[in-house]
């Protein structure tokens, strides 16, 4: 999927490609049992690496607000991948403090220095 092939996502359809795979029916019971083995296989890996991000963010003097699971709907990169996945929440741009902070330079660069420390990291002791 890329710029130049004109292939792109849509939440409602998938892939636009033509050759998209059908998304898997959550409603089907084998489906999330599947799903469920798969998030408790990569689950410890996700935790530390979530852990180790949160950490250098902490660090760098940002809030904790702590490693959280979420299963909210929608989540599927969480859901449906065959590696330890993450989401990280930088901050909130309804936040002014925030917003400023991850639109500055500085912050860019401080966010992504602790991403890829944490990464960094984690490839040392799980890699």
């Amino acid at each position: 999927m890329g710029e130049d092939d004109g292939d792109y996502y849509n939440e409602e359809g998938g892939e636009q490609d033509g050759d998209s795979p059908e998304l898997p029916d959550m409603n089907d019971p084998a489906e999330r049992a599947r799903m469920l083995i798969y998030a408790q296989h990569y689950f410890r890996k996700s935790y530390a690496l979530a852990t180790l991000v949160e950490k250098e963010f902490v660090s760098s003097g940002r809030t904790s607000r702590g490693v959280q699971q979420r299963n909210h709907k929608g989540i599927w990169v969480l859901q449906a991948t065959g590696m330890p996945s993450i989401l990280v929440e930088m901050g909130f741009i309804s936040n002014n403090e925030d917003q400023a902070y991850l639109m500055s330079e500085d912050g860019q660069n401080t966010i992504v220095k602790d991403i890829v420390n944490a990464v960094k990291v984690y490839l040392e002791k799980y890699g």
